[in-house]
């Protein structure tokens, strides 16, 4: 069973709405699904913007300063900016997607170790680079 958004086909409806599929090895193609409203023909929504590439317990946060391009790293992604850095105008920002935050890291030097850690070998993709 696989999860995916669909959207209904239907002009007057366009409900988008999360199921699970089977896959139909035979066919090549994911069994379709009715519309839960209307019934009628849906399609697998693959670019929905309703919903985030990161869920919001796994967005990298930082606080950053419009002005003067300057930023911090809080310890966690629920922590509130402190009322000194408010005052400075610093601002928080979220990653919603790997590739918002790699194209961050990639001007600003910052390296998340959380979104490159590799869960089977218990390297980083910077170990190479680390000498280690």
């Amino acid at each position: 069973m696989i999860l995916h958004a669909w959207r209904c086909q239907n002009p007057k409806c366009g409900e988008v709405f999360d199921e699970f599929t089977e896959y139909n090895d035979e066919a090549g193609r994911l069994e379709p699904v009715p519309c839960r409203t209307c019934r009628s023909e849906t399609q697998v929504c693959w670019m929905n913007s309703n919903y985030p590439n990161a869920h919001p317990h796994d967005r990298t946060v930082i606080f950053e300063n419009p002005k003067n391009g300057d930023w911090t790293a809080p310890d966690t992604n629920t922590t509130e900016m402190s009322k000194r850095l408010r005052d400075r105008g610093y601002v928080k920002r979220e990653f919603t997607s790997l590739r918002e935050l790699e194209k961050f890291e990639k001007t600003s030097g910052f390296h998340n170790e959380g979104a490159h850690y590799d869960n089977g070998s218990g390297s980083t993709r910077f170990d190479g680079e680390r000498g280690a």
